[in-house]
């Protein structure tokens, strides 16, 4: 009996380990901005809705947090970057090469402001 029940203890604990979320974070410096990525999803999901975007502007110290989503592509889901919503405003991070990134803010279907940034 003790034998069964530490075996679907182990069980439990062996499935519930794998869907946490995995909680990986992105840090990328702007010449404006320290961003901070977290992808909330669970580990193994290729598309996430679950992304939070915080920046602190370097000059003035505020902070803005948003939530949003992993761009993908085709069949396969190929990543492209990130989005996220602000009212109009849309804050879309993109990968470039060589762990740089872009950051552009767009309103309807003008860019307001793009910037290059680094991985931490």
């Amino acid at each position: 009996m003790m034998k069964k029940i530490l075996t679907a203890l182990l069980l439990l604990t062996t499935a519930s380990s794998f869907a946490q979320n995995k909680n990986d974070t992105l840090s990328i410096t702007t010449k404006n901005y320290q961003i901070t990525i977290t992808d909330n999803c669970e580990e193994g999901e290729i598309a996430c809705n679950d992304v939070t975007y915080h920046s602190v502007n370097k000059k003035n110290h505020t902070e803005l947090t948003l939530s949003g989503h992993t761009i993908n592509i085709g069949q396969s889901e190929d990543f492209r970057g990130y989005d996220f919503s602000n009212g109009e405003y849309l804050y879309r991070l993109r990968p470039e090469e060589d762990d740089t990134w872009s950051l552009y803010v767009i309103k309807g279907d003008k860019t307001l402001l793009q910037e290059k940034g680094v991985e931490n």
